[in-house]
């Protein structure tokens, strides 16, 4: 399925990837519990604001929602589900070399 949105989303303009680090940090609180840091904190609001400004310049997101906003929100989906995947990947392996420790 990643494969499918990451072709229909390939013409996207928008950095929706930065939101991949947003995700990924809460998916990892969610499974793991993990807490982060002030200067994570601080990190991935540069990021998101450095994204979204440079996507505001140029006018990435108008120009998306004009021509292709279902391949938008695809790309979004595919960068939530991604780093959902991983997230629980990362459970997995923990998970068995846990078992195999014991």
């Amino acid at each position: 399925m990643n494969y499918f949105m990451f072709v229909y989303t390939f013409n996207i303009t928008s950095n929706t990837w930065i939101t991949y680090i947003l995700f990924t940090s809460i998916f990892y609180y969610l499974i793991f519990k993990s807490k982060l840091f002030n200067h994570h904190y601080l990190s991935i609001v540069i990021i998101l604001l450095a994204g979204l400004i440079i996507d505001l310049v140029q006018n990435n997101f108008v120009k998306d929602l004009k021509n292709n906003i279902i391949g938008f929100i695809f790309s979004f989906v595919r960068v939530i589900l991604l780093s959902l995947v991983y997230a629980i990947m990362k459970y997995t392996m923990e998970r068995k070399s846990y078992l195999l420790m014991k």
